[in-house]
């Protein structure tokens, strides 16, 4: 490998406080918050962006009903059914957490919740989300640091995913 094949690899990875410095803009946040909804939580089939209209009116539409999931329930009462293990709000802090929306930026601690919810008693559905997640999760980490990106881990959640019914 020449020193420029080097130099290009790294070009792929950003600074490693990139996400949390981007996130502690709330506006940046919720724009994150947004996509990360969009690519996990709705159903494949849902056409919320390759539906009818312009893309714009389909991201409003998304970003409109985000804004209506966090003004629903304040982060404290979503946390509380975490802890509970409340599977619904264990989902939404860990998309919380992962999006430094509502609450600090922590996406160890995301990751975390979305395996605990892969793992668990839950619905196939619920799970599938779970495994989306934390490969979503996974696909942001390797923007700080593509060295730390293991395929197979990526692979064993979309695969899973598929298994449970995505």
């Amino acid at each position: 490998m020449s020193d420029n094949d080097s130099d290009s690899d790294s070009s792929f990875a950003t600074s490693p406080t990139f996400w949390k410095e981007r996130l502690s803009n709330p506006k940046a946040a919720m724009d994150e918050y947004v996509t990360m909804y969009s690519s996990c939580f709705l159903p494949a089939t849902s056409l919320y962006i390759y539906g009818s209209g312009p893309r714009v009116a389909a991201k409003q539409r998304v970003t409109r009903q985000c804004e209506e999931r966090l003004a629903q329930r304040e982060t404290r009462l979503v946390r509380a059914g975490a802890v509970r293990k409340q599977v619904d709000d264990m989902l939404e802090y860990a998309l919380r957490l992962e999006t430094g929306t509502h609450v600090l930026f922590d996406p160890d601690a995301a990751l975390r919740l979305f395996k605990k919810v892969l793992d668990g008693p839950y619905p196939n559905e619920t799970r599938a989300i779970a495994a989306m997640c934390s490969c979503y999760c996974l696909k942001r980490a390797m923007a700080i640091a593509v060295e730390l990106f293991d395929p197979l881990e990526a692979f064993t959640f979309l695969n899973r995913g598929c298994e449970l019914g995505l």
